[in-house]
């Protein structure tokens, strides 16, 4: 078992309300409705200004505060005061800083581009967008049906459409230090010959696409380092990847999702359900338990990390700075994780193999076990023996087998969402119940807790996982994927 990390801190208390964006020294800006704007673990400070209810993203720029709103309104705000950038249609979701710029996404899913001047533009040519990431000048758009998006201050370079007929989507996507933009991509409808199902592009600006690299699982996270990239998917894995291409071994830590990254030296801090966990060169250092799920972590200048948390069941947030060469407690009971692939059984596959017997096979099965007993000579002590151990196969559980159904593609109503039914009523349990069902979206809540539940999406890819557990708490996951056109 891992060690736990002592030098772990909590520097913002849980609270629904509040909008967060990274420093560029590696701190965090705060702000929380109804209050002025804070700075954590920075030696800068803010212009005074409380924000209003209304606000719904920031970011920290060399032009100012950027603050975009739930009306759609931009703004930035300095010292000389609040100026009025841009103006959307829908609320602002998503802002991103570079070099004297930033990138804008609101919930509609188009990208705006701010230049130096602070003038706001659409860039022409992107489609409904999902994620965003910013290299210097430099725009990554992932569409919601796959498509990726490359431009050059504001000016599209390069766009990536799937295969004729392929649905794709495109689950995270960072810009390495170099420029060269690293992307993980999925076919969602089979496997072609020319195509892997879970792959990793590598992209640059100017010349396009560089190689390609299959993946085992789909990813849910990656982290830029200086040989390459580190991944994380979402059966609980860890794989790095060289700038060749070339996959090291997929270490297993647990069966959870992997939800952010970051390297601070050499160890690798993982964010996986309500922890973070250090690894370096395949050996777990500790662990560290949070309040929520932590969804990033930032270095500090002296050494130390910031974990920003979401309670998936409040939406709260919060922080904690922790030192990942800081003291462990029980170091001599750090495991070592093989380097080599540790796949966690895969159970879905044990229903087309099951089978059961009549009551008549039963009946008659359990005549011949017992006429081939009563042929042997059995001492009073082997008779012992086997009593102990039927007394024992009575004690193991067999884990459930969950069935999350099958990925649909569906068409949107006329307000651009869709009600689905998610039924994962195939799911069961070899030798006993399922007494315990939650779904769970991406950001990690739980949306359900029956075996069918309905929910409503917009437009583009969304997963769904369906943890089940039975009456000896044994548990069992599977994924859904659903696409809305």
């Amino acid at each position: 078992m891992p060690g736990h990390l002592l030098e772990s801190e909590l520097i913002l208390e849980p609270s629904a309300d509040i909008i967060w964006s990274t420093l560029p020294d590696g701190g965090l800006a705060i702000a929380k409705h109804g209050s002025k704007i804070e700075y954590l673990l920075s030696s800068e400070k803010p212009p005074s200004h409380v924000t209003p209810e209304s606000l719904s993203a920031v970011a920290v720029t060399e032009m100012g505060i950027i603050l975009g709103h739930n009306d759609g309104r931009i703004e930035v705000l300095s010292e000389s005061g609040i100026e009025l950038s841009g103006m959307t249609e829908a609320s602002i979701e998503t802002i991103l800083s570079g070099d004297k710029c930033a990138v804008i996404l609101d919930s509609d899913g188009e990208v705006r581009w701010m230049d130096e001047d602070k003038n706001v533009r659409v860039i022409e040519g992107l489609g409904e967008s999902e994620i965003v990431r910013l290299n210097s000048k430099s725009i990554a758009a992932s569409g919601v049906f796959g498509t990726l998006w490359i431009a050059n201050e504001g000016e599209i370079v390069h766009t990536s459409t799937p295969s004729d007929g392929s649905i794709e989507s495109i689950s995270c996507m960072e810009f390495r230090p170099s420029g060269i933009l690293v992307a993980s991509r999925r076919s969602l409808d089979g496997i072609g010959g020319h195509v892997p199902e879970n792959r990793v592009e590598c992209w640059d600006v100017s010349s396009g696409r560089i190689h390609c690299s299959e993946t085992d699982h789909p990813l849910s996270s990656m982290t830029p380092t200086r040989s390459g990239v580190i991944v994380g998917d979402v059966m609980g894995g860890v794989t790095q990847i060289e700038i060749s291409g070339q996959l090291s071994g997929r270490i297993q830590l647990d069966d959870q999702r992997i939800s952010t990254l970051s390297c601070s030296d050499e160890i690798i801090c993982i964010g996986i359900w309500f922890n973070i966990i250090g690894l370096r060169d395949g050996r777990i250092l500790w662990k560290c338990e949070l309040d929520g799920i932590p969804r990033s972590i930032t270095r500090l200048s002296d050494g130390r990390s910031i974990a920003v948390c979401v309670d998936p069941s409040t939406d709260a947030v919060s922080a904690w700075v922790f030192n990942p060469q800081g003291d462990v407690e029980h170091e001599a009971n750090v495991g070592f994780q093989n380097k080599e692939t540790i796949d966690a059984p895969n159970y879905e596959d044990e229903e087309n193999i099951r089978f059961e017997h009549s009551g008549e096979e039963v009946t008659r099965i359990l005549d011949d076990m017992s006429e081939e007993v009563e042929d042997q000579i059995v001492d009073e002590e082997d008779t012992d023996l086997l009593e102990e151990l039927a007394s024992e196969a009575k004690m193991i559980n067999l884990p459930p087998v969950a069935d999350a159904g099958e990925d649909l593609t569906v068409t949107s109503d006329e307000d651009g969402t869709a009600e689905i039914l998610l039924d994962g009523r195939a799911s069961y349990d070899p030798d006993g119940e399922i007494n315990v069902w939650e779904w769970l979206d991406e950001r990690e809540r739980v949306v359900g807790s029956t075996s069918r539940i309905k929910v409503r999406v917009r437009k583009g890819t969304h997963v769904f996982r369906l943890r089940v557990k039975d009456d000896k708490n044994a548990m069992s996951e599977a994924i859904v994927t659903l696409r809305v056109m």
